[in-house]
């Protein structure tokens, strides 16, 4: 049953089961990665028949919160290259531009969403996903539900639940483009083991025995071969063209920063073997305990859930009863428009023609 309502600005508020909600009806999908939840929502973009529509016509549409990863630094672009830059990291998201994107999409507007080139690891600068007002709108991603200010915005929250040796299984991720989601999954599956045996990540061991291995060598005499490696210009990696070039000493600065540890005073601290030990040993520290309490964050974000879809995108019952939940609202939504109360969706799709329609193969 759904009820309209008006507000003192003019705005909708649809009552629709219990949900007094502003439309277009937002919903996020949040699970672990390989979960499955791009598949869940193109199963369900399916069923309701929106995957076959123009994308100006659409009542459902769907957004990946992959979509919004910042721009990197030409250091942290050069530990992507090497699968050790960590995309999962809450960080790793431009949230304000997801916020802000939401509220548009809330106030029924037309927005340009970015199209992240997965190869280059950056957005592409001539091109941009083009979302128009919808009746339901789906944002999916690992950390839909960590931001308290984002997951605010939803109506509804579904969590993709999927065990993680069926994860692992998925053996069609293993090709050129998805590599680096298969060293998520490992990376993943590697802490459980270590946070349940108290011992820090490898991750974190390399970290600390890479910073303990770039002191020894800034104590070198100038022309010792490592030290010539470690001084030296980078011949690999991205830098600006014309641009100063890189050398190993430069993509260290990311780890150190990490480490809770000055890139500007390192060579003068690496000097000093026992404080630049303990100063490395107290930072990786810091680090492991910064990351086990994001990685529990993240898994804490399945309590905000309001639907568990277990066995992810094989559960066929869950989904067909999420579909017809969406079915119902829109529905309702159509019943409004017939009465003639809302037209102001029609009119923006038919007013915007300069776009790029762009999905990414999942």
């Amino acid at each position: 049953m759904a009820a309209l309502n008006a507000t003192g600005t003019g705005q909708k508020i649809h009552n629709f089961n219990g949900f007094e909600t502003r439309t277009p009806f937002l919903i996020g999908v949040a699970g672990g990665t390989a979960s499955g939840k791009s598949t869940v929502c193109r199963k369900i973009m399916e069923k309701l028949g929106q995957d076959s529509i123009d994308h100006r016509q659409r009542q459902v549409v769907c957004v990946s919160q992959d979509s919004f990863y910042k721009e990197l630094t030409d250091e942290e672009k050069i530990l992507a290259n090497k699968g050790l830059f960590n995309f999962d990291h809450p960080d790793a998201f431009d949230n304000d531009l997801i916020y802000k994107t939401l509220k548009e999409i809330l106030n029924e507007k037309v927005v340009n969403v970015p199209v992240y080139d997965f190869r280059k690891n950056s957005r592409k600068k001539d091109e941009v996903m083009t979302i128009y007002p919808a009746d339901v709108v789906l944002l999916e991603g690992i950390l839909v539900f960590y931001f308290p200010k984002i997951r605010d915005l939803f109506h509804m929250k579904l969590f993709v639940d999927t065990d993680p040796d069926t994860r692992l299984s998925r053996r069609e991720w293993l090709n050129a483009e998805n590599k680096r989601l298969f060293r998520r999954i490992i990376f993943l599956l590697t802490k459980r083991i270590l946070n349940r045996s108290d011992m820090p990540s490898i991750h974190t061991q390399l970290r600390k025995t890479e910073l303990f291995w770039a002191g020894l060598v800034v104590r070198m005499p100038e022309k010792h071969l490592p030290k010539c490696i470690f001084l030296g210009e980078l011949r690999t990696g991205a830098y600006s063209h014309g641009g100063q070039k890189k050398s190993y000493k430069d993509t260290l600065k990311v780890v150190l920063k990490d480490c809770n540890i000055d890139p500007n005073t390192w060579e003068t601290l690496a000097q000093n073997c026992p404080a630049q030990r303990s100063a490395v040993t107290k930072g990786v520290a810091r680090y492991d305990q910064h990351r086990i309490l994001t990685a529990q964050n993240k898994h804490a974000t399945k309590k905000y859930a309001d639907v568990i879809i277990p066995r992810g995108a094989d559960n066929e019952v869950a989904i067909d009863l999420i579909v017809q939940t969406i079915r119902d609202l829109l529905q309702s939504h159509s019943r409004f428009q017939i009465q003639g109360i809302s037209h102001d969706r029609r009119i923006a799709r038919s007013r915007h023609y300069s776009d790029s329609q762009v999905t990414r193969p999942h």
